[in-house]
């Protein structure tokens, strides 16, 4: 684009030394437009307002319940601090050892029912677009999310906060995988399956999925609900009219869930096996 010539290519050098440099300030990228005492690190809840019931009516993503299970109640209870009722389970292979569980448990415990977690991914070359969904988020007073950082570029990033919103994939790491845009979407769904198999109920969503209002409300009908999508796969979309979007999808901890995400892991995972160059989809796999 800068050109060939002995001039264009030092005029393009000029141009790059203009440039300002690449230096992050945490604390105004994450409060930026926020209130007065916005804070990176906010006071830990009480067991008194642990569970906070959410007042939104619907949220900004088109959403359609499919369910694969029986449907959950239509109140949501006050709940117990998550850290006694879920995720006291060790994780396989140490996929999602102490630290990582930690910082789960610790969006859980915001969540409106403390058991519902919102699983985001991102390399550091998304790092703006991910603090922007954040922070849309926490206006809306959304705080149940984890930011898993898919490499150590962001992961580095979310070591400066005094108490990370979220984590470096263990996996990336324990130098287990090196994220490529060929398993990247396989990866997030392994380490949802690692999260879910720990007893917290698992909503993916995008970082271009911004929340206007809380999901809760659309996420109390069903054991998995999905944002629906007339594409891929077309034998899906023939039958039921529409298949589930992994964009935005919501799994509920359930033995049947459970099974079924073990189920979509293998099948991605044999598949990347017999096909080197095949970019792992987690659409492919979740819907039947």
């Amino acid at each position: 684009c800068a050109g060939t010539t002995p001039a264009q290519v030092a005029a393009a050098k000029q141009m790059v030394t203009q440039l300002p440099t690449e230096e992050y300030d945490i604390q105004k990228i994450w409060c930026k437009d926020a209130r007065a005492g916005c804070m990176i690190a906010p006071p830990p809840k009480t067991q008194s307002n642990q569970a906070v019931a959410a007042t939104d009516t619907g949220a900004g993503t088109d959403a359609a319940a499919m369910a694969a299970g029986t449907g959950a109640a239509a109140a949501v209870a006050v709940a117990a601090p998550a850290s006694t009722v879920v995720g006291t389970s060790p994780a396989p292979s140490g996929e999602l050892p102490p630290s990582a569980l930690a910082v789960v448990r610790r969006a859980a415990e915001a969540a409106w029912d403390g058991r519902t977690v919102i699983l985001l991914f991102a390399t550091g070359d998304f790092m703006d677009l991910a603090f922007n969904w954040a922070q849309a988020a926490r206006r809306l007073n959304i705080r149940n999310f984890v930011l898993v950082a898919m490499d150590e570029k962001l992961g580095d990033l979310l070591n400066k906060f005094d108490s990370p919103p979220g984590l470096l994939l263990p996996r990336v790491a324990q130098r287990n995988v090196t994220i490529s845009k060929l398993n990247v979407i396989g990866e997030r769904q392994r380490f949802g399956l690692r999260v879910l198999e720990a007893g917290f109920h698992v909503l993916f969503a995008d970082l271009d999925a911004i929340f206007l209002k809380s999901p809760q409300p659309i996420l109390q009908d069903g054991d998995i609900i999905g944002e629906r999508i007339w594409g891929r796969p077309l034998s899906v979309v023939k039958k039921w009219g529409a298949g589930i979007c992994t964009g935005f999808y919501f799994v509920r901890h359930t033995a049947e869930n459970v099974a079924i995400f073990r189920k979509t892991h293998f099948m991605i995972a044999e598949k990347r096996k017999r096909q080197k160059k095949w970019q792992a989809s987690d659409q492919w796999g979740i819907n039947p």
